[in-house]
């Protein structure tokens, strides 16, 4: 008899590792996880940065969101805009 592990599930993992690990995915739940997800990471960053202009982590996670992650996240809110799926942004 064989047993599988169950496989880790995408909201299992922390968001930062999540964001820059996935493509994209076409379902409209993984895209509105994945929008939100980096839409509070770089509200994060940016509130880290206002506090402390010198903070280096802050400059490279903020470089990195815009550098990096927001390619997925820009392609994942486009899906969605197409789609029309709402309550994308702030939770109600």
């Amino acid at each position: 008899m064989f047993s599988r592990a169950p496989h880790p599930s995408l909201a299992s993992h922390p968001v930062s590792r999540a964001i820059g690990t996935c493509n994209p995915l076409s379902t409209a739940d993984s895209d509105i996880a994945l929008v939100r997800g980096y839409s509070r990471e770089l509200k994060i960053a940016c509130d880290e940065l206002h506090d402390d202009p010198f903070n280096s982590d802050a400059r490279a996670q903020l470089m990195r969101l815009i550098l990096h992650d927001s390619k997925n996240a820009d392609a994942a809110q486009e899906r969605l805009r197409r789609h029309q799926v709402p309550a994308v942004g702030r939770p109600s």
